[in-house]
């Protein structure tokens, strides 16, 4: 089980590929995903794509961090798109309860054309 993450910026909008597991073994070991979106949200920038299309498993604990990751962005009143191209993590994702917390995109590009739309109230 591993778990890799990289960043780059797409039109000045942090983007956080994230390679491997996203499971309770890699998030309780190491919190780099949240860190990394902290360190994303001190320098404000509050938009945020997390890329899943290189993750090869999530569960349960994996779906908690998406989500703990997304209410730290709404606190500042950001907007965190998650990209998927996976026909599970996508109706997961997609499911209605989570519509709020953040909006799921088939690609880098429509998640960055849409995310460099948003300007923070």
């Amino acid at each position: 089980m591993s778990l890799k993450i990289e960043t780059t910026l797409e039109d000045d909008i942090p983007v956080i590929k994230i390679e491997g597991e996203l499971t309770r073994a890699t998030t309780n070991q190491h919190m780099p995903l949240q860190t990394e979106i902290l360190k994303r949200a001190r320098l404000g920038n509050y938009k945020v794509i997390v890329d899943l299309s290189r993750t090869r498993f999530l569960d349960g604990k994996g779906l908690a961090c998406l989500i703990e990751i997304s209410e730290i962005v709404r606190l500042h009143e950001g907007k965190i798109g998650i990209v998927s191209n996976n026909d599970l993590y996508t109706r997961i994702l997609k499911f209605e309860k989570f519509h709020d917390l953040f909006t799921v995109f088939d690609s880098l590009t429509e998640a960055t054309f849409t995310l460099a739309e948003f300007v923070n109230p």
